[in-house]
C-alpha cells in the first residue's frame, strides 16, 4: 500500500537525519549495556581516542577509557552503582581518561541510565564533551599563579634582606663614627 510505503520512507528519512546528527556531533556518544560493554559508539571515537569505532564495540568502557588508571575505574563504577541504587536516571561527571594514541583527555560526561519496567539497568546513553584544552589552560593558569606567588615571596624576602643589610650598614657606620 502507498500509505505504508510513505510511512516507512518517512521513518527511514528521520532515522538518517538523526544518525547524521549523532555521527557528525563534536562529542563522543556511546551506548553501553548493563555491564558497561560498548554497544554503540559514534565516529568521534576515532578523533578523540585514536581508535576505529568498530574496534571498540563489545569492549568494556572502563578498560577502554581508563587504560592505566584502575583507581578511576573504581571511582566511575561507584558513581554508576550509586546512581543505579538510588534509581537516578541522569549522571554527570568529569574525568581524565587515557587516550589510546597520545595524551590524556578530559571529558565531561552526561549519562542517561535506562531501566526496564522492573527497575533493572538495561543500558546507558553517554555523551562525552572534550574539555581537554580547557583543562590544560586551567592547569597552566594554576601553575602560573603558583609561580607568581613564589616570585612575590622571593621579592619580599629580598626586600627583607635588603632592609636588614641597610640597617646593618647603618649600625656599622654608627660604630665607625663612635670608634
Amino acid at each position: 500500500t502507498t500509505e505504508k510505503r510513505n510511512y516507512l520512507r518517512q521513518i527511514e528519512e528521520k532515522e538518517k537525519y538523526y544518525r547524521d546528527i549523532v555521527e557528525m556531533a563534536n562529542s563522543l556518544i556511546l551506548r553501553t549495556d548493563n555491564m558497561g560493554n560498548i554497544t554503540f559508539i559514534n565516529d568521534r571515537a576515532k578523533t578523540l581516542l585514536g581508535v576505529n569505532k568498530e574496534a571498540l564495540r563489545g569492549q568494556s568502557v572502563y578498560d577502554v577509557m581508563f587504560i592505566e588508571n584502575s583507581k578511576k575505574i573504581g571511582e566511575v563504577k561507584n558513581l554508576f552503582r550509586e546512581a543505579v541504587t538510588q534509581g537516578r536516571r541522569d549522571l554527570a561527571f568529569e574525568v581524565e581518561i587515557g587516550n589510546l594514541s597520545e595524551r590524556s583527555l578530559w571529558l565531561r560526561w552526561s549519562s542517561r541510565l535506562i531501566f526496564d519496567s522492573d527497575g533493572k539497568l538495561v543500558e546507558t546513553l553517554n555523551v562525552g564533551i572534550d574539555k581537554t584544552d580547557q583543562k590544560y589552560l586551567e592547569l597552566e593558569k594554576d601553575r602560573a599563579l603558583r609561580l607568581s606567588r613564589y616570585r612575590v615571596k622571593q621579592l619580599e624576602l629580598m626586600s627583607l634582606i635588603s632592609g636588614f643589610m641597610q640597617e646593618k650598614q647603618g649600625v656599622n657606620d654608627l660604630i665607625g663614627k663612635i670608634v
